[in-house]
């Protein structure tokens, strides 16, 4: 009797320091509905099942006919055989067809107004093995995934950065302009959208004037899973994700704990050279006093949830990106993954970005013109 009474009383022990644990690392309350996850910067995994391996680099030669000259994460989509289509988002537009392999196919687009032809491209969007390519008049030529045209048309309002959501809708970036006090406000909306590209609920607002801004507070941070579209949010001073289910109603907030960061002058610096190189407006310090604490956003393959968050340079943390995990379905912090790169990383940079499609991971160091491909 008292052997069984001890054992019952460690198994009663075991299962309060386990709930301690859980409490202490991940608190988990609801507000109108919606689950609100706040986490501690306190791994629950000792160790990530995260083990980046790269297969092959994409346009490293330069000599070659088919070289892309500029491109990041807006012109990349992956159809349902992992084929891979990047399109030129320099002067000359095209679109690349590569393999899984990343062994070049075919490419289709070039520059003129007739069927098929466009100027400038700014982004690329793959859903349902059909490829979406608009071009700085906001035309959408759309193309089955052997490069055919099918169709063109133009929708109203401004966009980038178009993502699919399941199978009959988008999330995109839809900037408005108005004059207010003799300067151009610009009203930025994450925008869910149906498949002719009419907003159906917009996700985030955010408002600056276009020559007064802070630049990453002005790019949207999305990844969408099967079935949740994951958005950070732009605060300087919280470290918070908002979860909307695939209507746009929003379904959870996780949260991580986080101290605010200040620019330093080595990236004040940079940043002023990305918008010098870019022809962008130039940067008001004033308005870029603190970092933006989420700076990425992705889902690997089990839909568990990555986050880029700010680090603070000044500490010397430039090996590369850190990425904070959290586990799929109860949202909790579960580590942080160094993903190193070859030269000192400063996010404010804009040199590399990444993108998870499936099982693989794409590198982009827009500096060089390449693209690393991983299995993870």
């Amino acid at each position: 009797m008292k052997k069984t009474t001890l054992v019952i009383i460690a198994m009663i022990s075991l299962i309060l320091m386990m709930s301690c644990s859980k409490e202490q690392t991940c608190t988990i309350t609801e507000k109108d509905g919606v689950k609100i996850y706040k986490n501690k910067n306190l791994p629950t995994v000792e160790k990530l099942d995260f083990n980046p391996v790269k297969k092959f680099t994409m346009n490293a030669d330069t000599n070659n006919v088919n070289y892309l000259a500029r491109f990041d994460t807006d012109v990349i989509g992956v159809d349902s055989e992992e084929n891979i289509f990047i399109a030129d988002y320099g002067s000359s537009p095209k679109v690349n067809k590569y393999d899984k392999n990343g062994n070049f196919i075919s490419t289709f687009v070039r520059n003129g107004s007739g069927p098929g032809e466009m100027s400038r491209i700014i982004y690329l969007c793959l859903k349902n093995d059909t490829v979406y390519v608009a071009d700085e008049s906001q035309t959408v030529s759309v193309f089955d995934n052997s490069g055919e045209f099918l169709y063109s048309f133009r929708p109203e309002g401004w966009r980038f950065q178009l993502k699919p959501v399941g199978t009959n809708k988008f999330i995109c970036a839809l900037l408005k302009g108005r004059v207010d006090q003799g300067r151009v406000l610009i009203t930025q909306e994450l925008a869910l959208t149906n498949n002719s590209f009419q907003t159906i609920k917009v996700l985030n607002t955010i408002e600056y004037f276009e020559d007064d801004r802070d630049v990453p507070a002005t790019w949207m941070y999305a990844s969408i899973s099967k079935d949740k579209i994951y958005v950070g949010t732009s605060g300087d001073m919280y470290y918070k994700i908002n979860v909307f289910d695939l209507n746009g109603d929003l379904v959870e907030e996780v949260h991580k704990n986080y101290a605010s960061i200040i620019y330093s002058d080595e990236e004040y610096e940079k940043m002023t050279r990305y918008l010098d190189k870019t022809g962008q407006a130039h940067l008001n310090k004033k308005n870029a006093y603190k970092k933006r604490a989420v700076v990425g956003v992705y889902n690997d393959k089990y839909g568990n949830l990555i986050v880029h968050p700010a680090v603070d340079t000044s500490k010397g943390k430039t090996d590369g990106m850190v990425l904070d995990f959290f586990s799929k379905g109860d949202n909790e912090y579960m580590n942080s993954y160094l993903l190193k790169t070859d030269e000192p990383y400063y996010q404010c940079d804009f040199n590399t970005f990444l993108i998870f499609y499936g099982d693989m991971m794409f590198k982009f160091d827009s500096d060089k013109s390449i693209i690393d491909v991983y299995d993870y």
